[in-house]
């Protein structure tokens, strides 16, 4: 199998925490479902439109705060920690 990006890791472990499926998240979003394991895997690069959407519909279906979000995503995939 092959590794998720920083990204992808961080989607996953949101999806997971949440109880969100990737469907869910497909059909919520409108990306396609390959689209977004593609995103995740790395196979493709993530705009910065989609990367914020992806986490806006995250928010939206968790019930979480739209920046929080953004601040754990970069703080966990940035290669510097941002503070």
């Amino acid at each position: 199998m092959k590794k998720r990006t920083k990204f992808g890791s961080w989607l996953f472990l949101q999806l997971e925490r949440y109880k969100i499926t990737m469907m869910n998240l497909s059909d919520y979003s409108g990306i396609h479902i390959r689209t977004l394991y593609r995103l995740t895997n790395g196979d493709v690069p993530i705009k910065l439109e989609d990367w914020s959407w992806i986490i806006e519909c995250i928010a939206d279906m968790s019930d979480q705060d739209f920046n929080t979000l953004i601040d754990d995503c970069i703080n966990k995939t940035a290669k510097k920690k941002i503070e």
